[in-house]
């Protein structure tokens, strides 16, 4: 950084505000507020998608809710185009050894690993996987 008459220039500044984790929120917080947030973070994801933006997590300690209740996203470092994902059902596993291994058992660029049984990462009731 440049210093001028005593005087530090910042030319560029990028600020995050400070948020609550989205899962310690929800598991702190009362019921409406927890259902609150939970459609406040399906619609970040909504807003994201209708931006091209796809998070890559979703998992919920990488949104967080804001001083005012509001969700968003603070995970940068999985973004990509939501144009350049490519999105598939995820084939079941073939042995158990497969299920809980770390990395997925088929080819892909990367994908979503979540559990199969979580929710969160249900897109009409099956879960899939993307490339980007």
């Amino acid at each position: 950084m440049p210093i001028e008459d005593g005087h530090v220039i910042i030319r560029h500044v990028y600020m995050e505000r400070r948020v609550r984790p989205l899962n310690l929120y929800l598991s702190e917080t009362s019921d409406a507020a927890a259902r609150a947030a939970v459609r406040d973070y399906g619609q970040t994801i909504r807003d994201l998608a209708a931006t091209n933006i796809f998070p890559g997590d979703l998992f919920l300690k990488n949104f967080g809710v804001t001083r005012h209740g509001r969700v968003v996203f603070y995970d940068y470092d999985e973004l990509c185009l939501l144009t350049d994902c490519n999105f598939r059902e995820l084939p079941p596993p073939t042995s158990y050894e497969e299920e809980i291994a770390p990395s997925p058992g088929f080819p892909c660029a990367r994908a979503i690993s979540s559990p199969r049984n979580s929710r969160a990462f249900l897109v009409y009731g099956r879960t899939f996987a993307k490339s980007c």
